[in-house]
């Protein structure tokens, strides 16, 4: 970089669609923004590092989709588990409709002969599908090709279907009253530096309220300070494949400590030990030798 940017020269083909790459090319910039992602300033384009390759038991798991459609243009949900049975991987729908019912398979097809999910040469997947159709008065009663082409680690898209689906987790056990009590252990706090450090809470109940509070403070909340708050439930589970956890968070600065509180943040529990508040990027797990506040 220089002063600060990077100045990558590029040239950029242009055209349209009676006659592409048929206009005179243009002058471009590139920006690399980090190791798996660059810009293309003067064009306002963005390009994230892709993979050629994908281990085998890639499909495997609870996938949450969109693009849907049964008997009207309106998009459904649709809510997928994906095993692997007789060398092929089977989607089943996890919440049925009048086309396709609860427990069906939604579409399936060969498990790859190798040890991954390989790219073509010509930088295309060529994963071969069969889709399940139906409708109200005949549920799952054809079928239809499709091919499965995968974007990253946690998305993949049924073609030509527009069917994406982004990776999920299968609703987990509920949660007894007192999960949060006790003290707990931050990850991805910033205060003014922008700088990520660690942020060390204990939580207590009171007046149907949990209340975080900070155990070692900085200048944007003070030692003893509430960090977020959140209303109690007899037991927390969830809902529609997430979590309705909504809570209140406090914020500050040096000058200011402590002075913005916003309810627009929710908690997500992601085990035994582990709760997330994603709308921050904020994470904590439970410290060592506390046990659910007993």
């Amino acid at each position: 970089p220089t002063n600060g940017k990077y100045n990558i020269k590029c040239t950029i083909t242009l055209g349209n669609p009676s006659r592409p790459n048929s206009t005179e090319s243009k002058k471009c910039n590139i920006e690399i923004v980090n190791e798996n992602e660059f810009k293309v300033t003067n064009w306002n384009l963005t390009f994230n590092r892709g993979r050629a390759s994908y281990p085998k038991d890639y499909f495997l798991g609870f996938w949450i989709g969109d693009g849907y459609k049964c008997t009207s243009s309106e998009s459904l949900p649709e809510d997928i588990n994906v095993h692997y049975e007789d060398n092929k991987f089977v989607a089943v729908k996890v919440k049925g409709d009048e086309c396709v019912n609860k427990g069906k398979v939604t579409f399936q097809g060969p498990l790859t002969t190798t040890d991954k999910w390989t790219i073509k040469t010509n930088f295309k997947w060529d994963i071969g599908c069969t889709i399940t159709l139906g409708n109200p008065s005949n549920p799952q009663s054809s079928s239809g090709k499709c091919t499965i082409e995968i974007i990253d680690e946690d998305h993949f898209s049924v073609l030509p279907w527009k069917l994406n689906f982004r990776r999920g987790r299968l609703p987990q056990p509920n949660y007894h009253y007192d999960y949060f009590k006790g003290g707990w252990l931050g990850l991805n706090y910033t205060c003014d530096e922008k700088k990520l450090s660690a942020q060390d809470i204990r939580i207590e109940y009171d007046t149907g309220y949990l209340h975080a509070t900070k155990i070692t403070g900085d200048d944007c909340i003070h030692t003893g300070s509430l960090s977020f708050k959140a209303v109690l439930q007899e037991e927390y589970r969830v809902c529609e494949n997430s979590w309705n956890i909504p809570c209140a968070i406090v914020f500050g600065s040096k000058d200011a400590p402590s002075s913005i509180f916003t309810h627009k943040c929710s908690i997500e529990i992601v085990d035994d030990d582990h709760f997330k508040i994603p709308e921050y990027g904020l994470d904590f797990k439970r410290k060592p030798c506390e046990n659910h506040g007993f």
